[in-house]
């Protein structure tokens, strides 16, 4: 497989939220060196496995975001726990 297109699939499985022990299973990679490079700040593979799980997560904030407006008591609480979140983040160094 080349390069371009195990990235891929490793950002496109993280945004399917699999758990990289069952994507180095999917990619037949070494688990072990997937959670290595996964844990590993820079690597393409910890960039892609981040940008395919954030992509869901904004899709998710974003839907909570409409039920939040459209009244919903639950989405209202998960809206202001994930401002506070937001704020917490800032604060870390």
């Amino acid at each position: 497989m080349e390069d371009k297109e195990y990235i891929g699939r490793i950002e496109e499985m993280a945004a399917a939220l699999t758990p990289p022990s069952q994507i180095a299973a999917m990619l037949d990679v070494d688990e072990d060196e997937l959670k290595q490079r996964l844990a590993l700040h820079g690597t393409d593979e910890r960039r892609a496995f981040l940008r395919g799980m954030s992509a869901t997560a904004d899709r998710l904030r974003r839907n909570n975001i409409e039920l939040a407006n459209a009244g919903s008591p639950e989405a209202i609480r998960s809206c202001f726990s994930a401002m506070n979140r937001m704020l917490d983040d800032l604060e870390e160094q």
